[in-house]
């Protein structure tokens, strides 16, 4: 991480000695907010250049990087995690663009020149911090385990798993508790159930377990927690298949009993009771 972040700040700092301004580091992360789920949407007053305009009627549709023209040099954000430079616009260049002005040109002032044997090129602070938290938590975690400390663990944890509100409402059923009982968000593991509160150990690390089923988005629940437990899915699914075809047999044959004369009635039930 350390080493991949040098290489950003030095290809940033090669681009700012040119006069351009690039947005990097920290300040890059508060424009793209939401990359820890995968969005790189921008944020903060600034637009991609290559984003598509619709706020106008004479511009409806037309490109930041069009609307402003040839001539204009955009802000380079890099990317917090590929550092790749991406050309943007900020919110007051593209409203002066169009008004039909001429918008100043995203530049930052020439940097002083200094001896490159000065210049020092420190990781992202953000990383920094990070890590250093990881260090601390790693020395201050509890060693020694009782049912109080465990039972303090599972409320931590089980609120963070993305478990599916409906499994979860099987599980509730499971412990004869209400359908509600971790909660109502969708994809949220909801509360600790205040049923729950005097669990043993034991009981605390299945319903773990059960938090953790619940969080699978295939047609049943986590596989990991099957393998785990040594549960075979497939298997499971053959013998239901099977019983609701006998259900179905069954189900067919009262049918067909009950639209029989009484003399049959009679053979079917002797049929039954010799059975």
């Amino acid at each position: 991480m350390r080493c991949r972040q040098i290489v950003f700040h030095k290809a940033a700092a090669e681009l700012e000695a040119t006069g351009r301004n690039v947005i990097a580091g920290a300040q890059a992360r508060k424009l793209m907010p939401n990359l820890e789920h995968g969005n790189d949407h921008i944020q903060g007053g600034y637009t991609r250049l290559a984003d598509k305009h619709y706020g106008s009627d004479t511009h409806y549709g037309k490109t930041v990087a069009q609307i402003l023209g040839a001539g204009f040099e955009p802000a380079l954000l890099q990317h917090p995690d590929n550092g790749k430079m991406i050309p943007v616009a900020s919110t007051q260049a593209i409203a002066t663009a169009l008004s039909g002005k001429k918008p100043k040109e995203e530049q930052a002032p020439r940097p002083k020149a200094r001896p490159s044997g000065s210049k020092v090129y420190l990781p992202d602070l953000d990383d920094q911090v990070t890590e250093r938290l990881i260090q601390l938590i790693a020395q201050k975690a509890p060693t020694k385990f009782n049912r109080g400390i465990f039972r303090s663990l599972v409320e931590l944890v089980l609120p963070k798993i993305s478990a599916r509100s409906d499994k979860l409402e099987m599980i509730a059923k499971h412990y004869g508790w209400r359908g509600n009982a971790f909660g109502s968000g969708y994809g949220d593991g909801g509360d600790f159930p205040k049923a729950a509160a005097g669990f043993n150990e034991p009981k605390l690390t299945l319903l773990l377990l059960f938090t953790v089923f619940a969080d699978g988005w295939g047609p049943h629940g986590d596989e990991d927690v099957l393998e785990f437990l040594g549960i075979d899915a497939d298997k499971t699914r053959e013998i239901i298949i099977a019983e609701r075809r006998q259900a179905q047999a069954n189900a067919r044959m009262k049918a067909k009993l009950a639209k029989a004369s009484p003399l049959v009635k009679a053979k079917g039930k002797k049929k039954a009771g010799k059975k």
